[in-house]
Parts: structure tokens; C-alpha cells; sequence
């Protein structure tokens, strides 16, 4: 048996597949890291490309919910996640009024604990929500797109529904105002808080 290291989050796992199983490993392409995550995050959000500063682009008391990575993938969140809720309370924008979407897709939900092994502190701070694609109630379904993909989306997100928060983001993706009662569009961010 061959032994493979799987990486998982923070950490990897080792699994072993037997020999006569066929194997096609692919490694993504090597880049250097960046040095300061946190200049470069800080950097990024005083000067956006393209757009006005996220603290002007909401406004006091509104609702916002940002959909966040689960504890399967490698993003140094617990670095940029309380950078994002600084700049959003820069504009108004009160700590309890912020809900964190954990985009599972169909992964299970994360624990407690998870959550802040990944996150650290500020999950003390804001509401983090575990997406849950088989909850009926907590989706909205769409209908399907024009190649019959079914459009099923978290409720909380905000992306299809009436009643929802007035800013929505996603990190490794551009950020779009909603429309003020408006189902509006959103960018392509959606597939983690759908059950597609």
C-alpha cells in the first residue's frame, strides 16, 4: 500500500490506497507565500481596485454576511476575517449585525471548536452560521439555469431572498452591493452555500 498525505485545513491526513489502485496525483503549482499577510490584507483594503473602500460602500446599522471558507481549506482567515469586521465597523456597520456563512457545500457542519481553531477570536465577536445543504428550510430554491443545474442557495446568505442582509461578501472574490429590497445579482461565490 502506498501512503498519501491529504491536506486538510491547517493539518493533513494520511491515507493509504491499496497498490492496485490506479493513482493520479496532481500538486498544484508552487508559489512563493506572501510575507505579511496582514500588510497585504490591510493594503488590499485601503486601496480596492476598481472600487470605493468597503467602509464606504456600507452603511450604519446595516446587516451584513460574509461567506467564509470551512475548516477544509487553507486560507489564513482567523488573519483576515477581523481585518474585514474592522473596516465594515469603520462604515457603520455594528459587530451584531455581522453574520459569517461557513461555505461547507456538502461537507459536514464545523464544531465550535473548529471554528476557532480557524478562526480564533473573533468567533466570540460575530454570528458564524454552518451551511447545511440538506436543510430544506434553511435554502431557496430558484428554480434551475438555462443547462438545468438546480439554484438552490442559503437563505442566509442573502443571495435569493427578501429578507435578507443588506451587504453581502465572500473572501477570494469581489464584493457587490445589493439592492435595497431587491433580489439584485451577485458574483459567482455562491457554490459553498448551495446543494449543488
Amino acid at each position: 500500500m502506498k501512503q498519501y498525505q491529504i491536506p486538510c485545513g491547517k493539518n493533513s491526513i494520511s491515507i493509504q490506497i491499496p497498490d492496485n489502485v490506479p493513482v493520479r496525483q496532481v500538486e498544484s503549482r508552487k508559489i512563493a507565500p506572501v510575507p505579511d499577510v496582514k500588510r497585504a490584507v490591510e493594503e488590499s483594503l485601503s486601496r480596492p481596485i476598481g472600487t470605493k473602500r468597503l467602509r464606504d460602500l456600507v452603511k450604519p446599522n446595516q446587516t451584513v454576511a460574509l461567506v467564509v471558507t470551512d475548516i477544509t481549506r487553507q486560507l489564513p482567515e482567523e488573519i483576515i476575517l477581523p481585518l474585514l469586521v474592522r473596516e465594515l465597523e469603520a462604515g457603520g456597520v455594528r459587530k451584531r449585525d455581522i453574520t459569517a456563512i461557513v461555505a461547507t457545500g456538502t461537507h459536514r457542519s464545523n464544531t465550535p471548536e473548529e471554528l476557532y481553531r480557524k478562526f480564533g477570536d473573533i468567533v466570540n465577536e460575530i454570528s458564524f452560521v454552518n451551511h447545511d445543504p440538506y436543510d430544506a428550510n434553511g435554502l431557496v430554491d430558484l428554480g434551475t439555469s438555462l443547462s438545468g443545474i438546480p439554484l438552490v442557495f442559503n437563505h442566509a446568505s442573502g443571495i435569493a431572498s427578501r429578507v435578507h442582509p443588506d451587504f453581502t461578501g465572500s473572501f477570494g472574490s469581489r464584493i457587490k452591493k445589493k439592492p435595497k429590497g431587491k433580489g439584485g445579482s451577485h458574483p459567482r461565490w455562491a457554490f459553498d452555500v448551495t446543494n449543488c
